[in-house]
């Protein structure tokens, strides 16, 4: 992960939680300041953008947790991964 992409993503609630007039004037302050970090930054925004019409987190990021720890919802050994081969490994349970 870039330097650019850590500081967008420390950034993300912050902007994403601003109405669109100040949200502008923050990108562009950014824009000026770091480009890297306000093209990273946009790009998180859009995809928050995209996933807002779809039965998806209210922000992008707000999902995170439940994908990677979606085995707890799962009883115990119903994991469709369980049994699959990843490169010389066999999946044999949920840690």
């Amino acid at each position: 992960m870039t330097p650019a992409y850590i500081r967008a993503l420390a950034l993300f609630d912050d902007i994403v939680a601003l109405a669109p007039a100040p949200r502008e004037r923050a990108l562009a302050a950014l824009a000026a300041e770091d480009a890297a970090v306000h093209d990273a930054l946009q790009r998180l925004l859009a995809t928050d953008d995209d996933l807002a019409g779809n039965d998806a987190p209210e922000h992008a990021l707000d999902g995170l947790t439940d994908q990677l720890f979606q085995h707890e919802a799962n009883p115990a050994g119903t994991d469709p991964r369980l049994g699959q081969r990843l490169g010389s490994w066999r999946i044999d349970a949920v840690i």
